[in-house]
């Protein structure tokens, strides 16, 4: 998850003067609709299409080329502003051309790290096509390589008989996701606060990651580089990643093992097993998902079947496995996973770092919310299943019918862009404020500047069991706000209606609002609704809890 550019002024003028001066246009980004929009104003002869990362969702690059050839343009422009763009340079230069288009423009990094101005290169087909052919070649050699490695891995990495978790006076907690320059979010609040919490249980813990935390002064912290290539196939990374993170890993922790090594759970990712089984140490495996399913529905996944070998055999690996749900457990019983090696073990909260206190008048000062406005928040990720579209789509009836209700809508993803345009559309931006992506350290004193607090998602869109844990509930609770949520899954076991929280049926537009009308016209149900959630997350939803629950020793 990486922020939008706010300004692409750099970007349109480096792209101005490479545009036709009339005929069809295809933009295709992962959600930058504020570039989307200032091409079509320096733009006004040329008729632009836009594709987002929310129409390829679930799809591959064999669907994108297709609409990429599916008709002639006079230009083409595809951007990509996240860190891990510029990874895929290649893979977009390829794209580009086998476009059926006059002109191809590719933008990258959104300026900050590229390589040309705004980030702005045009692919030539002669000169890219040389360039890129050698490219290539090196390319699928290392995607072979990739391939057989996950293979001979799959193939190698047979169940052992269970051993025993000891009490743990030290762990290693290793992080292999593929995603870079995120810094905030329920993934690294879900890290940093279980790591929080082992200390506060008296365990020492290092962190091996493919990406650095914002961690607190004490805690060691190793890491370990992706590989360069495969770039197209950046599955073969990945595959290729398990025995570099698991090398560096074991040269890092030999000299003084840990008694435990807690793996977070990622696709292709079997390193938890190989540095557990090299240092002859138990694996704990933190699983908050289903990572194959979650990367088949709303990504990409061409190797599924390899991704599919090599999560069981991590899970058949494991020692432990703590999962954040009881959905998710029956889920990977279904897998075949032996239930005595699973603990529930849902997300938490540092209470006393999300006391309200009187933290959030400044933030309120900042964002002109007046002293008598109602502020209702969201902080999470703009995507469908957290409900950020949903929740904009409200957001003009409710302002319509009352002037003082407020929106402070926090965090990035694949719909800010078209959320903040609906609400833009609906008349609503003045009652609106998009601060984006708001440091780990200052999401509490955000909260704390707000009335209400909603958890809007949506039911999974394959019908699928809704199996997630959301921490911000959790964050929600603590920050002494009444919560306006969404009564599926564990949501609607968390909270209790009218005492700790309001539900309504997930995706009832109509019930989601009377509960924000009910919560804004009383002070008083706002007050006792959010002692209550307080009390509640702290005396039984700690990351002391979860982290107790994740090292406690067999026996």
């Amino acid at each position: 998850m990486s922020p939008a550019p706010p300004f692409p002024d750099a970007a349109v003028a480096a792209i101005r003067p490479l545009l036709p001066a009339s005929g069809d246009a295809l933009f295709v980004t992962r959600w930058n609709l504020a570039l989307a929009d200032a091409l079509r104003a320096a733009s006004p002869g040329l008729r632009w299409e836009v594709l987002t990362k929310e129409d390829a969702k679930g799809r591959g690059g064999r669907w994108l080329a297709g609409r990429l050839r599916e008709r002639s343009r006079s230009v083409v422009v595809l951007e990509d502003h996240a860190p891990e763009g510029l990874r895929r340079r290649d893979l977009y230069r390829l794209l580009l051309l086998a476009a059926r288009t006059r002109v191809r423009v590719l933008v990258l990094g959104a300026g900050a790290g590229a390589d040309s101005p705004g980030g702005v290169t045009p692919v030539r087909p002669l000169r890219d096509g040389i360039a890129l052919a050698g490219s290539l070649a090196l390319d699928a050699a290392a995607a072979l390589a990739a391939v057989a490695e996950g293979l001979r891995l799959a193939a190698a990495l047979r169940p052992r008989p269970r051993r025993p978790i000891p009490a743990a006076g030290s762990f290693a907690y290793l992080r292999t996701d593929y995603w870079f320059g995120t810094r905030a979010g329920g993934s690294v609040s879900h890290s940093l606060g279980f790591l929080a919490g082992a200390r506060a249980l008296g365990a020492s813990p290092e962190v091996v990651g493919s990406e650095p935390l914002p961690l607190p002064e004490g805690i060691p912290q190793t890491t370990v580089a992706f590989p360069g290539r495969p770039r197209i196939l950046e599955e073969g990374a990945m595959l290729l990643y398990n025995r570099r993170f698991a090398a560096a890993a074991v040269r890092r922790l030999r000299p003084r093992p840990p008694d435990v090594i807690v793996h977070r759970h990622s696709v292709f990712s079997v390193a938890g097993l190989l540095v557990a089984r090299a240092l002859d140490r138990p694996l704990v495996l933190e699983v908050n998902g289903l990572e194959v399913w979650i990367r088949r529905n709303w990504s990409r996944l061409h190797l599924a079947g390899l991704a599919e070998r090599l999560e069981r055999r991590v899970f058949a690996g494991a020692d432990r496995i703590t999962v954040v749900s009881e959905v998710l457990r029956r889920q990977l019983v279904e897998r075949d996973v032996d239930p005595a090696r699973i603990v529930v073990n849902p997300n938490g909260v540092d209470a006393d770092r999300f006391d309200p206190g009187d933290r959030g008048g400044e933030v309120r000062e900042r964002f002109g919310f007046a002293p008598d406005d109602v502020v209702v928040g969201f902080s999470g990720t703009f995507t469908r299943w957290h409900g950020a579209y949903f929740l904009a789509e409200q957001i003009g009836p409710l302002a319509a019918e009352n002037p003082k209700l407020k929106f402070l809508l926090l965090g990035d993803g694949d719909l800010r862009s078209a959320a903040k345009e609906r609400v833009r559309a609906d008349g609503a931006a003045g009652a609106c404020v998009f601060p984006g992506l708001v440091p780990y350290g200052r999401v509490p004193e955000h909260l704390a500047a707000c009335d209400i607090l909603v958890s809007p998602h949506l039911p999974l869109e394959d019908g699928s069991p809704f199996f997630f844990s959301p921490v911000k509930l959790y964050e929600y609770m603590a920050a002494g706000r009444a919560v306006v949520a969404a009564a599926l899954g564990q949501i609607g076991e968390v909270l209790r209606e009218g005492e700790t929280g309001l539900l309504h049926p997930a995706g009832d537009a109509g019930a989601f609002r009377r509960a924000i009308r009910t919560a804004a016209a009383d002070p008083d149900l706002r007050r006792r609704l959010g002692e209550a959630a307080r009390a509640e997350a702290a005396g039984s939803y700690t990351w002391r809890d979860n982290a107790a629950r994740v090292l406690a020793a067999d026996g």
